[in-house]
């Protein structure tokens, strides 16, 4: 184990910031012992994302209803709720019909984010274990520009 723990540090220290220079020409051994490289543990930035919106009462405002995973909410990335939030997300969006989604296109976000709220909402019930998706709550795809891609409004009835 001890082996094991002195190779780790060794092949991990030259990939330091500010390691020296005779120490960070040995890079390639750490890439022999742990392939993977950090895009291994991190989202794909080329790739449509999943995002969800709870909605106001009025339909005025929207505010992110996933937990941002650097939060203290999540324990400053420790917990594990805004993966599981991905999933619901994820699970919720298999549920709505694709003739639901309102295509965004070329439109501009604010007409299409108004396009979405327009429609009447999907309503369905969240059998996700532990719920936290409840109520009204905008579903939608974001594009890796950062535009909404396509979006549905959802009204999702949560079990006690």
């Amino acid at each position: 184990m001890t082996v094991l723990a002195i190779g780790m540090v060794a092949t991990m220290a030259p990939q330091l910031p500010g390691a020296p220079e005779w120490l960070a020409t040995h890079k390639h051994a750490y890439a022999t012992v742990w392939p993977q490289r950090w895009n291994f543990f991190t989202e794909n930035p080329d790739e449509q994302q999943n995002v969800a919106y709870s909605v106001s009462p009025e339909r005025m405002t929207l505010q992110s209803a996933i937990t941002l995973h650097m939060s203290s909410a999540n324990l400053w990335g420790l917990g594990r709720s805004s993966d599981a939030q991905q999933v619901e997300v994820a699970y919720l969006m298999r549920q709505i019909p694709p003739t639901r989604w309102v295509s965004c296109g070329a439109r501009r976000q604010y007409d299409c984010i108004q396009a979405v709220l327009a429609q009447a909402a999907y309503t369905t019930a969240n059998r996700f274990p532990s719920p936290t998706m409840c109520g009204s709550v905008v579903l939608a795809t974001r594009a890796p520009t950062g535009r909404i891609a396509k979006g549905v409004l959802g009204s999702f009835s949560c079990r006690p």
